[in-house]
Order: C-alpha cells, then sequence, then structure tokens
C-alpha cells in the first residue's frame, strides 16, 4: 500500500513499492514534493533483497525535541528465494534524497510465504523508533508471534526481537474464502499527560468460536507487556483488521472492522472505541460506518489518526456492490 508522509516543513513524501509483472525484483521508491504539483525524480527508498518486496508501513519523525527530526523511515517485508521472509527498515535524513537500509534490523528470517511481516513503525517524541510485526516459524497455519523491537540511534541499529504475545491464528475469515493476516499495529503517547511514553500494541486473537481484537501496553518502553484485553467484549461475532493511534492529550483509538450487526456474521462495519486511562479499558463501540460491506479478496488495510481531538479512520468498503473502496469518517470530542 502507498504510503503519504509529511515533513516537519510541510513537504509531502510518497512512498511505494512498484511490483513488475514480469516477476522481476519489486523495489520500493521515493519521491517528494513541496507544492503537490511537481514531484522529485524517484529514488530507491528499500531494495528488493532476493525475490520480492512490498512495502508495510512508513513514518516522518516530526518531533522537534528529537535528535533525529525529520528522519524519513520505511519498512518492508522481504520474501526471499529460499522461501523464506524477514522485515527490513530503511531510514533517510536528507529529506529522502538518499536512503540506507539498516542491516541490523532485519528480523530473523522465517520459512513460509506468510511467516513473517505486517511490520508497523512509531516513533516516540524522543525519537525513538518502534516496530511491531508478526512471525512465526511455521507459516500462517501455526500461532502468530506478535514481535517488536526498537531503535535509540535514528533506525541504524536494533533492540533484540522479543516476543509481546502469541495469538491464535487463522488462515481464512469466518464464512469467506478471504486471508486473514494478522498485522499487529503500534502506536506511542507522545501527549504529556498521565501515560506518556506508553506503547500500544493491536491484534487479533481467535478464540475458538470469532476472531477478537485485542490491546496491549507497555509502560517500560517495550520491555514487558501487559495481559491483552479486548476492546468489544460485550459482542462474540469476528472482529478484524484494527489500527490504533493516540492523540495529543493521551487518548486512545482503536478502529477495526466488526460483524456483529450482520446475523449470518459474514458482513461487517467499522467500529471505534476510546480508552482515556492507558488502555485499561475502553469505552462502549461506536459506529463509524452507515452501511454494512461485504468482505471481498484483497481487503486492504485500515488506518486511524487524530487531528486535535477529532479521530479520523480510514477503512475498506464495498457497500455500493462494486470494487473496493476506502471509507473515511471520524469522530469528534
Amino acid at each position: 500500500m502507498p504510503q503519504l508522509l509529511y515533513d516537519s516543513s510541510g513537504v509531502a513524501h510518497a512512498i511505494v513499492t512498484l511490483f513488475n509483472l514480469d516477476d522481476g525484483p519489486n523495489v520500493t521508491y521515493e519521491t517528494h514534493s513541496a507544492d503537490g504539483v511537481s514531484w522529485s525524480p524517484l529514488v530507491v527508498a528499500v531494495p528488493c533483497l532476493e525475490a520480492f518486496a512490498e512495502l508495510d508501513s512508513a513514518a516522518a519523525d516530526n518531533n522537534p525535541a528529537s535528535p533525529f527530526a525529520n528522519t524519513l523511515y520505511a519498512s518492508t517485508t522481504q520474501y526471499l528465494n529460499n522461501l523464506g521472509v524477514e522485515v527490513t527498515v530503511s531510514r533517510s535524513t536528507d529529506g529522502g534524497a538518499t536512503w540506507q537500509l539498516a542491516v541490523a534490523a532485519n528480523l530473523p528470517s522465517t520459512t513460509g510465504l506468510f511467516s513473517e511481516g505486517f511490520s508497523h513503525l512509531a516513533i516516540g517524541s524522543d525519537g525513538t523508533v518502534y516496530l511491531s510485526a508478526m512471525a512465526t516459524p511455521a507459516g500462517s497455519l501455526a500461532p502468530n508471534k506478535m514481535i517488536f523491537t526498537k531503535s535509540l540511534d535514528g533506525g541504524k541499529t536494533w533492540s533484540p526481537v522479543a516476543r509481546v504475545f502469541t495469538a491464535t491464528a487463522i488462515t481464512k475469515i469466518p464464512n469467506t474464502p478471504i486471508s486473514a493476516g494478522d498485522a499487529p499495529f503500534i502506536a506511542v503517547d507522545n501527549s504529556g499527560g498521565s501515560f506518556a511514553g506508553r506503547l500500544y500494541m493491536t491484534f487479533y486473537n481467535w478464540t475458538g468460536s470469532f476472531m477478537q481484537v485485542l490491546v496491549t501496553n507497555s509502560s517500560d518502553g517495550g520491555q514487558t507487556w501487559s495481559t491483552p484485553v479486548p476492546v468489544a467484549a460485550a459482542t462474540t461475532h469476528d472482529q478484524f483488521l484494527p489500527a490504533i493511534s493516540v492523540s495529543s492529550s493521551g487518548m486512545v483509538a482503536v478502529s477495526w472492522l466488526d460483524r456483529r450487526d450482520d446475523p449470518g456474521n459474514t458482513k461487517y462495519r467499522a467500529y471505534v472505541a476510546f480508552s482515556n486511562g492507558g488502555g485499561a479499558t475502553f469505552s462502549r463501540s461506536i459506529s463509524l460506518a452507515s452501511a454494512l460491506s461485504q468482505p471481498v479478496f484483497g481487503i486492504g488495510v485500515a488506518f486511524n489518526t487524530w487531528l486535535d481531538s477529532t479521530l479520523y479512520a480510514l477503512w475498506p468498503d464495498t457497500r455500493n456492490g462494486g470494487g473496493l473502496a476506502v471509507a473515511l469518517g471520524g469522530y469528534a470530542f
């Protein structure tokens, strides 16, 4: 999925993987623009190491107090010729003109096409870079380890990979042939509030009867993580594709796709819930979508972010009966 970032100077950075239809390398490129009209020539942001690669996440350090302010980061899933998989991170310190692949950030290779990946980046106010990903040594049929690493030096070197939680996997969304990748989404509280610096990670877990979105948090920089809690404990319908973000006041928002409104447990609607208590409990679920959608192949990704006291969320939407579209909704306090 293409990523669009803005640095603290207002320059837009577009980062995208271009897929080679002739089975050649899939290289991730960057281009930037100060006016949205003229764009710089494409430069390689993340090379393809072996077979093919795909952009997972990108982030810009726009924290004025950070020693690495305006550094750009991009994480990709690299698929290797021996069917192994690993995640890599690249960084740019000159506005996207050049990029360096942080070899030390490569996570351990695993075997199986979908045995590792779905990485996501978040940046703390002090410049610490956090990365979450899914990994399992036996492929997507095995329990999925939600893993974590961080960099204290602007993406040059990374901490040993730590397991946050082992979720029970499911290969397909129930009642559909649609794949159900378990993508952990990470966020950090950069507010000056009571939970400043706290990390949050969300993902789904198969309970044995339904997919349940969970959230865990860490108050010590990722050394230890809390027991995950459900964002919607009152429902037993499938919940999947979660995203998480933290407002400037420390309010945590989780959005996800939920099937509670379909008695047949097939169609979904986007929901959101909030926590102002450090992720220990969440508010009632609030509907974001005005209509139900049918899961389709390539269901896409979800995302949410804050602008002051308003949350904006993106989710995959098929309500019009045509192809897959992206819907935008929000909730204001």
